[in-house]
């Protein structure tokens, strides 16, 4: 049985490697550690963390569940939008999945 009571999901979802996202807000931790929302340009919403895609959010009212999120977890900090990123590309952004130097 499917729970009607929202059109907006949070679900893993691991698109192609050609998809290209927009960062929106970033964040670091105290460790160092990055993580971004970025959008993929069709009313989806992502956590990128640990250099994958962590969470989904989708549906009408995907706005405003990010925004209540930013305004519970005031730690991220909105980003200038520039080109997209191939998931390749927000993993060398982040530090993630980077060569280390020899």
């Amino acid at each position: 049985m499917q729970n009607r009571r929202s059109h907006t999901r949070t679900e893993p979802h691991q698109p192609t490697p050609s998809a290209v996202f927009t960062v929106r807000y970033s964040r670091r931790s105290a460790s160092g550690s990055v993580a971004f929302l970025v959008d993929d340009g069709s009313d989806s919403v992502y956590l990128f963390s640990g250099g994958r895609l962590q969470l989904r959010f989708t549906g009408k009212d995907t706005e405003v569940r990010l925004k209540r999120l930013l305004m519970e977890h005031p730690v991220w900090a909105p980003v200038p939008t520039v080109a997209p990123y191939t998931l390749a590309g927000l993993q060398q952004l982040s530090g993630v999945g980077c060569a280390a130097p020899h």
